[in-house]
């Protein structure tokens, strides 16, 4: 494809994402996406304050605010709660507010609220509604970019993978909404195009700097993107793997045994370290304590810390197995507060045709492994680095709701939090499908993938959304 041509099909994509996200912001009623409420709270109060903000900053009067708002519009009727509360507390008890929140995302919202200060809420929030659909637009531009440093001249993959990402009705659902899942989403997607350009053209000072501050800025986004850091460690070796030097292997045999040292030396003194630190720097032992108490599990009473019970309880794997179900039917579908689901033969088809991507995903990883000449190392690496971020995002959700059993019990995780790493999914999907395909009919598998996305996005709108919302 020349680079005009890939420069008019860039500018439909987004066209066609700009278009889909109005229409689905106009469509889901105000307050309706998940949590909208508690993010507008947020975005308020640091406009208000005009500085980073804490629980102590909680103001019952936008409480009631928003309160009112969602009483104009109807949001009893379908929302989370069917009985409406006087206050977030009431109405969603320990999780009430998203205060601990990292505020990164947050402060791009309060841009539109310089314009429409003094307007309703419902219009405020509609004009931050317009500042995700941008985000969105943009995550789309850095697919189409993946893609082309990927496989630059599989003009039949890009279209695929940048078509699952515009027409995926729940992506679009969530990218038109308040959320902080976007900035995270933005910021590992571009990591995910740096390392492809890395692993492909070699690490240069800049780029493993830029890749570095993509790290850092998804982390003050959202906890979601913490998928970065073993993304970025797995894709070490891996670069070193595509590239044949010994002294590089030495250096990286020597620099993985001295983390492992170190790492040993940790958990071997870990309570005196504690100390050490908590006396030492007060401040660094807060925020190191605070990340190791999120993303690590808790022990609990109910599931201490052990192989012996807890973990492999018959409780336990019956959560595991609610887990993964949550996050498949809520990645293709689960609209307003999960409220909106598909219907069963829907998800039953949907879960056929992934399980036909992973075998086709298998089958071309083994031709891949016999023929060598078939892809080159960098690659082989970049999708071999897609696939562990993929698995490494899954099981850090997982371990987050492992995590919260010392909290409380039944939580159920959502399909956007695998949206940081979406590109691989959306790569690693199509190329699984697409690999069941005999080579001469490549072209007409692409038609007809593309309509089904297509068609599946209208089946969500007509049969799912606007029922729900409206019906």
């Amino acid at each position: 494809m020349s680079r005009g041509r890939s420069l008019k099909l860039l500018v439909l994509f987004m066209l066609l994402s700009l278009v889909r996200g109005m229409l689905y912001a106009a469509i889901v009623p105000p307050w309706q996406a998940p949590d909208e409420p508690k993010h507008f709270e947020y975005v308020k109060l640091l406009h208000q304050k005009g500085r980073t903000i804490g629980w102590s900053d909680i103001d019952p009067s936008l409480e009631k605010e928003i309160i009112s708002s969602m009483d104009e519009y109807d949001y009893w009727r379908s929302g989370w709660f069917l009985k409406r509360g006087e206050t977030f507390q009431e109405m969603w008890g320990h999780t009430s507010h998203k205060l601990e929140q990292p505020p990164l995302s947050y402060i791009l919202y309060v841009i539109p609220l310089f314009l429409f200060t003094g307007e309703d809420l419902a219009r405020q929030l509609y004009a931050m509604r317009c500042v995700s659909i941008i985000l969105s637009i943009l995550i789309v531009v850095v697919a189409f970019l993946t893609v082309k440093e990927l496989s630059p001249d599989d003009d039949l993959l890009l279209i695929g993978v940048v078509a699952f990402i515009v027409f995926l009705p729940m992506h679009t659902f969530v990218t038109s909404s308040i959320n902080s899942d976007h900035l995270a989403e933005l910021s590992t997607s571009l990591l995910m195009l740096l390392l492809a350009v890395t692993l492909r053209r070699g690490s240069t000072f800049l780029r493993i700097i830029a890749i570095a501050l993509f790290v850092i800025l998804g982390l003050f986004a959202k906890r979601t993107a913490f998928v970065a850091i073993p993304t970025c460690i797995a894709a070490v070796p891996i670069y070193f793997w595509g590239r044949d030097s010994r002294v590089q292997w030495r250096k990286l045999a020597l620099a993985f045994s001295l983390v492992g040292i170190a790492i040993g030396v940790a958990i071997r003194f870990w309570g005196k370290l504690q100390i050490l630190l908590a006396q030492s720097f007060p401040r660094l032992w807060e925020v190191i304590n605070h990340a190791y108490t999120f993303y690590l599990f808790l022990p609990s009473q109910q599931f201490p810390v052990t192989f012996e019970q807890g973990y492999f309880s018959y409780e336990a794997l019956q959560a595991y197995r609610a887990y993964v179900k949550s996050l498949f039917e809520s990645f293709w579908g689960n609209f307003g507060w999960l409220k909106a689901p598909l219907d069963t033969p829907l998800y039953l088809l949907l879960g056929l045709i992934s399980l036909a991507a992973v075998v086709g995903l298998c089958l071309f990883a083994i031709r891949a492994m016999r023929t060598p000449d078939l892809l080159p190392k960098w690659q082989k690496g970049t999708l071999l680095v897609f696939s562990l971020s993929v698995l490494f995002a899954f099981i850090i959700i997982i371990a987050k709701q492992i995590r919260d059993w010392g909290y409380e019990w039944g939580g159920r995780p959502q399909g956007r939090f695998l949206f940081p790493v979406i590109i691989p999914i959306a790569i690693l999907f199509t190329l699984g499908l697409r690999e069941l395909v005999p080579a001469r009919y490549r072209k007409q598998f692409l038609f007809g993938y593309v309509g089904c996305f297509i068609a599946f996005d209208f089946l969500c709108l007509i049969r799912y959304i606007i029922p729900f919302f409206y019906g």
